[in-house]
């Protein structure tokens, strides 16, 4: 139950378009056959998985903060609360249970990599998660978590971000130096809070730091592929390319480029589907590929048919189900 009528915000395409890049590259970087694909694919998905998710926490910072929800304390905290699990720890649950029983499935028919059993997949959904048959969507547990409890935190800091970067930064660095459990993905907790908050100290100083995006977006894009290059394969290199690869990328939307804004735009909109459900898709294509015993020359097609399976299959599904009365409600969970 809502006290006030739900507020009604502007769009913002910049966000948009940049999560069009960023979930583009998160189907790109789920394209996997180990022994089969060669070696310049999994050097790009290396790549890919050194800022990707650093950048995607940043946008969701970023709209956080926008829609003021760190300031959802008191008695609009409860009704917060619940839309945020309605929003994201029930669609992990479900989806959870929907890709653990496909796995299932589509086991009695072809391998399925690093499968553990179907009551076994539950158990490392939660503990050990680096196992986990359902860790394509740990960004939607994690996310929960930061949105819970982000707004007590920025009141106990006085409404301050800067405690908070302090807080997280230290977080991020800790796991490099003790070990650290991944049961209830608390590693990821642990390691992404900084980019979330670095999303909303940016929203916080928009007003200054959009021009200079924009304005220096080239200067963005090289100090980005100058990082990501020359820190590949380091292991502190999550936090230089993540922090670059937001100026870069968010410069890159914040410009105008017509021939490639309206699909960026569209991906950006259905990107939460296509979050849940493009390595579904994806597995199909692989399965496919295997099956038909296609020569590894012809890997770069399956690319290509992978990344149109994983982009715009989720969205006709997601269609399709809201088209029909029955399924309706599991339609608009991937909305």
């Amino acid at each position: 139950m809502q006290s006030a009528a739900p507020v009604h915000r502007k769009r913002l395409m910049d966000i948009d378009r940049a999560k069009g890049i960023a979930i583009f590259l998160v189907v790109l970087g789920h394209i996997s056959i180990p022994g089969v694909e060669p070696a310049w694919m999994a050097d790009t998905r290396g790549l890919i998985y050194s800022f990707h998710m650093p950048l995607f926490m940043y946008l969701s910072g970023f709209v956080f903060f926008y829609t003021k929800a760190q300031f959802k304390t008191g008695d609009t905290y409860p009704p917060f609360f619940v839309n945020r699990a309605e929003r994201l720890l029930i669609p992990f649950f479900v989806f959870g249970v929907i890709l653990i029983s496909g796995k299932y499935v589509a086991g009695q028919f072809v391998f399925i990599k690093d499968y553990k059993g179907y009551f076994s997949s539950y158990y490392y959904m939660f503990f050990e998660t680096s196992q986990s048959p359902v860790i394509s969507i740990w960004y939607l547990f994690v996310l929960f978590v930061y949105t819970i409890i982000t707004p007590m935190l920025f009141r106990l800091a006085g409404g301050r971000l800067v405690p908070l970067i302090a807080l997280a930064l230290l977080m991020h660095y800790l796991p490099y130096f003790i070990e650290v459990s991944d049961d209830f993905y608390f590693d990821r907790i642990m390691k992404f809070y900084i980019f979330f908050l670095v999303g909303g100290l940016a929203y916080e100083k928009f007003d200054v730091l959009g021009p200079i995006l924009r304005r220096y977006s080239l200067l963005w894009a090289l100090i980005f592929f100058a990082l990501l290059f020359l820190l590949a394969g380091t292991e502190y290199r999550y936090l230089p390319v993540g922090l670059a690869s937001m100026a870069c990328v968010h410069g890159y939307t914040l410009r105008e480029h017509p021939t490639s804004d309206r699909a960026l735009e569209y991906f950006g909109e259905h990107s939460f589907v296509i979050y849940l459900l493009n390595t579904a898709f994806i597995g199909v294509c692989q399965a496919v590929f295997l099956k038909a015993g296609m020569p590894r020359e012809w890997f770069i097609l399956l690319v290509f048919a992978a990344l149109i399976c994983g982009l715009f299959g989720p969205i006709l599904l997601k269609k399709a189900l809201q088209w029909s009365a029955p399924t309706r409600r599991l339609g608009r969970m991937m909305t």
